[in-house]
């Protein structure tokens, strides 16, 4: 299943990494799917909610696709930062729906968000677990990462990058790295099919090919509970499970539509 290590580190003080490891990278791609990889780092990542909203509680993220992983990952400060606290005590006696909104933070009752402590961590692991398993790949992003990508490949175009791309032909004549650059092929990029997209992400995306690294200024106990209980309900084999599902209720989901 899911590895994961924790390494509490009081420097620096109140900060903290988190990172998700997918063990997948450019050489999983097959023939006419160049760059599939890279699509998919971009849409997970930039596509998720839950991620984005950190951004107002001091949040930094990443990421990136290399030939054998796919890697995200967030630095973050360990409590809520001290400004988004004092505006929660002036509206102390208010119900906390706006202030949720504000500083898209867990809809929950005042006193308990002024409580919050160390909450940063399980905010971070809920990002990952969302980037990694509970992705949309809807049309729209999935486009507008196309466009983003095609502007990388463009902008790589420069003698550095060709002379790297050449080094890499010269030292793996024997394999397929040289086939299988994670930036990907233009045309591919531009034209892969939606479904080839979802399907990559569906057969990769799995328990099994994750590590999980927490480092920083927090309890190591209550880091390790907060994976545990993030990740633990995610099954080994989401192909399978969602194969499972449709066998059971795709003809009532059917009948729904």
């Amino acid at each position: 299943g899911l590895r994961y290590t924790v390494l509490p580190n009081k420097i620096p003080k109140g900060k903290f990494e988190a990172h998700l490891e997918m063990h997948v990278g450019s050489v999983e791609e097959e023939e006419g799917e160049q760059g599939v990889a890279h699509i998919v780092e971009h849409v997970t990542f930039l596509g998720s909610k839950a991620r984005s909203n950190l951004y107002a509680a001091g949040v930094d993220s990443n990421a990136y696709t290399d030939f054998h992983h796919t890697v995200y990952h967030l630095s973050s400060p360990t409590e809520i930062p001290e400004d988004v606290l004092k505006d929660v005590a002036q509206n102390f006696d208010h119900d906390s729906s706006i202030l949720s909104q504000k500083y898209k933070l867990p809809n929950v009752r005042i006193p308990q968000v002024i409580n919050m402590g160390e909450e940063m961590v399980p905010l971070a692991l809920d990002a990952l677990r969302e980037i990694a398993f509970d992705a949309e790949l809807d049309e729209k992003r999935i486009d507008k990462e196309r466009r983003a990508i095609l502007s990388e490949i463009g902008m790589m175009a420069t003698l550095d990058y060709r002379m790297t791309a050449r080094e890499i032909e010269e030292l793996h004549k024997e394999n397929i790295l040289p086939k299988r650059l994670p930036l990907g092929d233009k045309d591919v990029v531009k034209n892969i099919p939606y479904s080839k997209i979802r399907s990559f992400y569906d057969h990769y995306y799995h328990p099994p090919r994750t590590s999980v690294f927490l480092v920083g200024d927090f309890d190591a106990e209550r880091a390790e509970r907060a994976i545990v209980r993030t990740f633990a309900s995610i099954p080994s084999n989401r192909t399978e499970a969602k194969k499972q599902f449709e066998k059971i209720f795709g003809s009532l989901t059917d009948s729904l539509k």
